[in-house]
């Protein structure tokens, strides 16, 4: 009985000293950037929808931020918030090369102005404008 407890614990240790190291972070991020022309200045960033003073933004207002991926994995690409609203995504990319990310809005306009925006992604940013109608 003691040689089998013995030869146990020497087989557990045996197999788990002999076991690969587990990498737990299954989604890494993204190696990606805001894509730029040949200048170094940010691609435009379109914007989609109709906006309206005290109205809830829906599925038809969005942004479309274009991205440069290096290495495919988990990105997350938000605006400030201003005049009572903002956009943001988050995924995944699985490819490298220029994409469009959409990035729906959310929240109301309070008033009618032109917004000004900056999107943020990794340790870059982009300024774009929406005007906001009465």
């Amino acid at each position: 009985m003691k040689h089998l407890l013995m030869y146990s614990v020497f087989a557990a240790v045996t197999f788990l000293s002999c076991q690969k190291p587990i990498n737990w972070d299954l989604n890494p991020q993204a190696i990606a950037s805001l894509a730029t022309d040949s200048f170094g200045n940010c691609l435009p960033i379109p914007v989609y929808g109709n906006y309206t003073v005290d109205s809830a933004l829906t599925d038809s207002n969005y942004i479309v931020v274009p991205v440069e991926v290096a290495a495919p994995g988990s990105y997350y690409i938000y605006t400030n918030f201003v005049n009572g609203y903002s956009f943001q995504a988050s995924g995944n990319f699985t490819s490298k090369g220029i994409t469009n990310v959409k990035l729906p809005g959310e929240g109301k306009p309070a008033f009618a102005q032109t917004d000004s925006f900056f999107v943020y992604f990794n340790s870059a940013s982009c300024t774009f404008s929406v005007n906001v109608l009465q």
